[in-house]
């Protein structure tokens, strides 16, 4: 009980909010086969190794987005003449957020991807992390 009283005196609200630590700020010019890969190599991520996520700014929404079983949302950014398509787990109550012609700053992670590169594709995926409106 004096452990509950003497939380509840210090913490707030925003002592719980989930933040995202970002390792650095990249361009999609930046985002080629290699230098995915070379991020890739710092693998196995887990606890003590976390993925990098990275931070682009003033992207646009290129497309609507797509949203798949109702939860995840798959998305078309466009950024220096450049195109990704990303996904974004869990996203669905926030497809709002991506009207096309928005600028947003994204938080994004690569991830291997072993199913796309079968049929011909990159061999990673562009994954969010989260997203805000652009400053």
């Amino acid at each position: 009980e004096r452990f509950r009283t003497y939380a509840a005196e210090r913490l707030t609200v925003a002592d719980f909010e989930a933040e995202i630590e970002i390792d650095a700020e990249i361009g999609f010019q930046e985002v080629t086969d290699q230098t995915v890969a070379e991020l890739l190599n710092l693998a196995p991520f887990g606890f003590g190794n976390a993925a990098p996520t990275l931070v682009v700014r003033g992207v646009e929404v290129a497309a609507p987005p797509e949203i798949k079983n109702d939860k995840h949302v798959f998305l078309r950014l466009k950024s220096q003449g450049r195109m990704l398509r990303a996904k974004a787990w869990n996203f669905a109550e926030r497809a709002g957020e991506f009207a096309p012609g928005a600028r947003i700053d994204v938080a994004l992670q690569f991830e291997d991807d072993a199913y796309s590169a079968a049929r011909g594709y990159a061999p990673w995926q562009t994954m969010v992390r989260d997203v805000r409106p652009a400053t």
